[in-house]
């Protein structure tokens, strides 16, 4: 037998809100509401890290952490949509480039067999089919 842990299963209720997290660690619940959050608190990982980094910083420092980590969440969303856009144009822009080197090379192509072609059926130039030239031969004077 291995000693592997049992597989949890995810819980079906969300996660406990940093308010509720809060207000159970300053003992405001009443004591149905606490004993339903330590049920919760044993069956979800993140609740319980959640509950523990609570405890060690203050609520306003947590808030303020929070509100940053929102706002910076918030802003990168947004500025992807901007990029999608961006790069819907590159793609679009490296699609016109490979035509334009297609048709490029085609055009390139066909010129070049144009060229042999124009090159193989002109006539060849006429030959000289006249007879040498010859020079008389002095005739000598007595």
């Amino acid at each position: 037998m291995t000693n592997q842990k049992p597989i949890k299963l995810p819980v079906a209720e969300p996660h406990l809100s940093v308010d509720k997290l809060y207000q159970y660690l300053k003992g405001k619940l009443s004591a149905t509401a606490a004993n339903q959050i330590e049920q919760h608190l044993q069956d979800c990982d993140l609740c319980a890290d959640a509950l523990e980094g609570l405890s060690l910083a203050s609520q306003s420092d947590t808030e303020l952490a929070l509100f940053d980590i929102n706002r910076y969440v918030k802003k990168k969303s947004i500025l992807k949509k901007d990029h999608a856009i961006l790069r819907d144009i590159k793609n679009w822009g490296l699609i016109a480039a490979i035509l334009f080197l297609l048709i490029f090379s085609a055009v390139v192509v066909w010129y070049q067999a144009n060229q042999t072609k124009i090159n193989t059926t002109q006539p060849a130039p006429p030959t000289e089919t006249r007879a040498p030239l010859q020079v008389p031969t002095p005739i000598p004077i007595k």
